[in-house]
């Protein structure tokens, strides 16, 4: 549901004018099914370069616009650019070796790519550019992970959190999981990537550390490449502190919100999936990953580090 876009810097440094800061500041970012590609990693600076050339700029629109650009951008490497190309052509010959949902530029060429002007937006047509940002879906794993595997594939810190995972053998949570694991390592050109898993210990017929710990350990490890690795932590509630139900996909680009869980459920059942707003986003982020979770661990029991033995 969140998808990479990669941004002409020409283009982009046009959009300091009224209409356009006005239509664009709030189509990328948290919050939003779209993500910005640090594709090159010089692309701030290369749009800066292109906005000192525009007669019409707005100095203090084209700061606040980038800033909100670079607040989740998607890193990816530039190791295939070519100096002697032109920024678009660069675009499209990395687009055949690692798609990008769509490119964004000034004018659209004949060659064979997803490459939309911004006469395109206006027609508010484009599948390219409309992109869902909520809807129901069936709770099987195909249709999960077709929803999260974008956000996944394009992230470097991801927390799947639901309260009740647990990663038996006969877990129905274990097939979204795997496909969650599938997108978030295979094909990754940007390398490490930190995965945890945030689970409550505190409900009713919770599996003790030790059979929780050897559990996870078996179950996930054939599920993660070697030289990767995950980190399983569980939580408890504090006295009448924040409840932990809802189940989310948190990552640097944005999260998820999954209205029943991120396992899946009995035929003919579905869920609800939504991308959490930024301020939902931002809530969520301190109460699992900041400086003081909302949560407290439960006693004496550390994260399990679950280390790949896959593929």
């Amino acid at each position: 549901m969140i998808r990479e876009y990669a941004l002409e810097p020409e283009l982009v440094a046009s959009w300091s004018n009224r209409e356009d800061y006005r239509y664009f500041i709030d189509k990328f970012g948290i919050g939003t099914p779209r993500a910005v590609s640090a594709f090159p990693k010089t692309w701030v600076e290369r749009v800066w370069n292109c906005a000192s050339l525009e007669r019409s700029l707005d100095h203090t629109r084209m700061v606040e616009l980038l800033r909100r650009l670079k607040s989740c951008m998607v890193d990816r490497p530039s190791g295939s650019w070519n100096q002697e190309k032109a920024w678009l052509d660069n675009a499209i010959d990395e687009h055949e070796c690692r798609n990008f949902h769509a490119i964004l530029a000034r004018n659209t060429p004949k060659r064979v790519a997803p490459v939309l002007s911004r006469a395109d937006l206006e027609k508010a047509t484009s599948e390219l550019w409309i992109v869902e940002d909520r809807k129901r879906i069936p709770r099987t794993t195909q249709d999960i992970c077709a929803a999260a595997s974008p956000l996944l594939s394009i992230s470097r810190r991801i927390c799947l959190i639901d309260r009740y995972f647990r990663a038996s053998p006969d877990s129905k949570w274990m097939g979204p999981t795997e496909g969650f694991l599938k997108a978030a390592f295979e094909n990754r050109s940007t390398g490490q990537v930190r995965v945890e898993i945030h689970c409550s210990a505190d409900y009713d017929r919770a599996p003790a550390s030790m059979h929780f710990k050897k559990e996870c350990i078996s179950g996930l490890s054939r599920l993660i490449p070697k030289g990767q690795s995950l980190h399983v932590i569980r939580w408890n509630r504090r006295t009448g502190g924040e409840d932990f139900h809802d189940r989310h996909i948190l990552t640097e680009i944005g999260g998820l919100l999954f209205s029943v869980g991120l396992d899946e459920g009995d035929s003919g059942k579905t869920t609800a999936v939504h991308i959490l707003s930024k301020k939902e986003y931002e809530l969520l982020w301190q109460q699992y990953l900041g400086p003081n979770p909302a949560f407290d661990p439960p006693k004496g029991e550390e994260p399990v580090d679950v280390e790949g033995k896959g593929q």
